[in-house]
């Protein structure tokens, strides 16, 4: 069954790209918002089954990369939010979405900081950028939600719901015109784990629609996935309390 969004969900407002990472066969990961931002993988890519719903994807921190085509949907240069479920292998500067220049943000690009144990997000314009750092980069071998919003020049980390640090970002953003990437950028760092259920929006979501999304993974999708509702009930609340291990 084609997996549908509910469009006049709130939650979907200003969405630019949703990647369930669910197919679990093929090498693409549909954008189910309409748009189009349809992710082609290659390199250690592989699908997996730990998540919430059993379907996910695996990158292997060697050269596994997901690449979603330039479009204007994607150069995102004003209020943002991404929201990644991951599961990291190992400590390592795992990217998340990226859009840059080599390694410079332009306009956006968010990774673990290895060697600080933190999530930084940048903004840019591929030449100059600046990062805000989270408090907490969450702990290996556990899903869990990763999510930053940026609202004027205020940057917010969440983790797992709940506020992850923030602070004041003012730098010049610009769009590089190159494509989007999650699992590494055009330089590299590649990521070591699994991820599932991206989004994107060119608005910054409320706290209490990031803790939304944490409870509620697939909110927002008319067609849920197998026995979602059951497995919400069972286990969903091992995620919010300690973490899925498997």
């Amino acid at each position: 069954m084609p997996i549908k969004i509910d469009p006049g969900h709130p939650i979907n407002a200003n969405l630019a790209g949703w990647w369930p990472m669910d197919e679990g066969s093929g090498t693409v990961a549909n954008d189910i918002s309409g748009l189009g931002n349809h992710g082609a993988f290659s390199g250690g890519v592989s699908w997996a089954t730990s998540y919430i719903n059993g379907k996910n994807l695996s990158f292997d921190g060697v050269d596994g990369q997901l690449v979603m085509t330039h479009n204007s949907t994607l150069a995102i240069t004003g209020n943002m939010t991404m929201v990644v479920w991951a599961k990291y292998a190992a400590w390592d500067w795992h990217m998340f979405l990226t859009k840059t220049n080599g390694g410079t943000a332009g306009p956006y690009m968010a990774y673990v900081n290895a060697s600080r144990g933190t999530i930084e997000f940048h903004r840019g314009n591929g030449t100059l950028h600046d990062y805000i750092e989270s408090t907490d980069p969450g702990p290996l071998s556990t899903w869990h939600c990763v999510a930053v919003t940026m609202s004027g020049t205020t940057v917010t980390h969440y983790l797992n719901g709940a506020s992850n640090g923030s602070g004041t970002l003012s730098t010049t953003i610009g769009d590089s015109a190159t494509d989007m990437r999650f699992g590494n950028r055009p330089d590299g760092f590649w990521l070591t784990g699994e991820a599932a259920n991206v989004r994107l929006f060119s608005r910054a979501l409320a706290a209490s629609e990031i803790a939304a999304l944490y409870s509620d993974p697939f909110l927002g999708r008319l067609t849920r996935p197998l026995s979602s509702d059951r497995l919400y009930n069972r286990s969903l609340s091992r995620v919010s309390r300690r973490g899925e291990t498997g």
